[in-house]
């Protein structure tokens, strides 16, 4: 009976360091997020009424492809969460727990 309590334990430890390790990618996902936005509004103050801005628009385009693909990974790394929250009893609990502050 305790061999078995055993496996449950290292089971529920090996599902807690996937969802922390899955929340800390997130985590670090969204902090390259933030840096895309604050270099972007760097970029915008950089424009002039006068001017001709096709070279400083020209920089953004390839910063909002690779936040789309960023924000697609992140929301789908989200959703596989969540499916994968219902494959146990306890799951959901933990996948709740993991974005708590």
């Amino acid at each position: 009976m305790t061999l078995m309590r055993g496996k449950q334990l290292m089971l529920w430890i090996a599902i807690i360091v996937v969802y922390v390790f899955r929340y800390e990618t997130i985590s670090d996902l969204m902090q390259l997020q933030d840096q895309i936005e604050s270099f972007q509004k760097m970029v915008f103050s950089y424009f002039r009424v006068s001017a001709n801005n096709e070279c400083r628009i020209s920089a953004l385009v390839p910063l909002v492809k690779e936040s789309w693909g960023i924000y697609r990974f992140i929301t789908s790394m989200l959703r596989a969460m969540y499916r994968s929250s219902f494959r146990c009893d306890y799951c959901f609990l933990l996948f709740l727990l993991t974005f708590l502050p």
